[in-house]
């Protein structure tokens, strides 16, 4: 499985009942991320626990990176994320979201087809009593996806 220049930061509080599915995510990816940096934003629970032992289960390709941090909020979570990632490209996961298996191969494409871009948006799904929703999240507003 090829990687990608990508890093993933994942801002994680108070998330150890869900944080495990949206690594799963990008385990399952059909590009890998050069890395993932998971920012523990103060939690006060087990995510640390768990997202530790994630990490010492999974046999991935890719580096995982933990970093414990008092609790600051989601923006300064994700910019410590970005401080400490080295890929040429950044993407962001919500620690209660998950990605459909080919998403970074298609946000990769998508900067491949206008190697001038500096971002990449794809648009998200909802999962509503357990079910993944047809409906494009951005079919909400002005469909930025489409555009």
């Amino acid at each position: 499985m090829s990687l990608c220049d990508v890093s993933v930061v994942i801002p994680a509080y108070n998330a150890e009942n869900f944080i495990v599915d949206a690594l799963e995510s990008i385990a399952k990816q059909t590009v890998l991320p050069k890395e993932v940096i998971v920012i523990n934003d103060g939690s006060r629970n087990h995510t640390r626990k768990v997202i530790q032992d994630w990490i010492s289960q999974s046999k991935m390709t890719f580096s995982v990176y933990l970093h414990s941090q008092e609790n600051r909020g989601i923006s300064a979570a994700r910019n410590m994320g970005m401080k400490k990632s080295s890929g040429m490209w950044i993407a962001f996961l919500d620690a209660d979201d998950i990605w459909e298996n080919n998403h970074l191969e298609v946000l990769t494409d998508a900067t491949r087809v206008l190697p001038s871009a500096i971002a990449a948006y794809g648009g998200g799904r909802l999962m509503a009593n357990g079910e993944i929703q047809q409906r494009l999240y951005d079919d909400f507003w002005d469909n930025p996806s489409k555009k």
